[in-house]
C-alpha cells in the first residue's frame, strides 16, 4: 500500500460512514464502471484484429471479471450501502436501530469480502494470462495500452478491496454493534 493510500485511511476514520460509502460510489465504482467498457472495446478489437492470438482469451477472461464485479459493485451500491446510511443516520439523530432487509451487516459483508477474494483469484489469473502472451506485432501499441488498463484497473479493485476490508468493513461492523 502506498502513504498516499495509508493517508487517506486515516483521514477517512473521521469521515461518516455513510459519506464514505458516498465516495466509493463516486470514485472507485465510477472508475470502474467507466474503465470496463473501454478496456472491453480495446480488447475487442484486438481480438478481431488477432482472431488466433492471445487477444480473444484475455477478452473473455476480462468479461467474465467485468460481469462479476459489476455485480458486486450493484450489490454494495443496492444492498449494503444503503443500509449503512440508514444505521449512520440513525446513530447521528440518536435513534433506535432503523428496520433493514438483514439482521445484521455481517451477513452482505461476509458475502463481498467472499467475492472480493473470487474477483482478486480471477485477476491474479488474468494477470498471468497477460504477463504469459507476447504481444502481436502487428498492434503492440494497444497492447501495451490494454496491459496499462488492466494494470491500472488491478491497482484499483485490489485497493477497493482492502479499504473495505481494512476501514469500510470494520466501522460498519462496529456501528452495527452500537446501535
Amino acid at each position: 500500500m502506498s502513504e498516499h493510500e495509508r493517508e487517506s485511511w486515516i483521514a477517512a476514520e473521521s469521515v461518516p460512514l455513510d459519506a464514505l460509502c458516498e465516495r466509493v460510489v463516486a470514485g472507485t465504482h465510477a472508475r470502474a464502471h467507466a474503465a470496463v467498457p473501454r478496456i472491453l472495446a480495446r480488447l475487442a478489437a484486438l481480438a478481431a484484429h488477432e482472431p488466433h492470438g492471445a487477444a480473444p482469451a484475455v477478452h473473455r477472461a476480462f468479461a467474465a471479471l467485468a460481469e462479476g464485479l459489476l455485480a458486486h459493485l450493484a450489490k454494495e451500491k443496492n444492498i449494503l450501502f444503503p443500509a449503512l446510511v440508514a444505521l449512520a443516520e440513525a446513530d447521528r439523530m440518536g435513534r433506535s436501530r432503523p428496520p433493514l432487509a438483514f439482521p445484521t451487516v455481517l451477513h452482505p459483508i461476509q458475502v463481498l469480502e467472499a467475492e472480493q477474494a473470487r474477483l482478486t483469484a480471477t485477476l491474479d489469473a488474468l494477470d498471468a494470462l497477460v504477463q504469459d502472451q507476447e504481444a502481436p506485432t502487428a498492434d503492440d501499441e494497444t497492447w501495451r495500452a490494454v496491459k496499462s488498463d488492466l494494470a491500472a484497473f488491478r491497482c484499483e479493485v485490489v485497493a477497493h478491496a482492502a479499504f473495505q476490508t481494512e476501514v469500510l468493513f470494520p466501522r460498519a461492523l462496529e456501528l452495527d454493534r452500537r446501535i
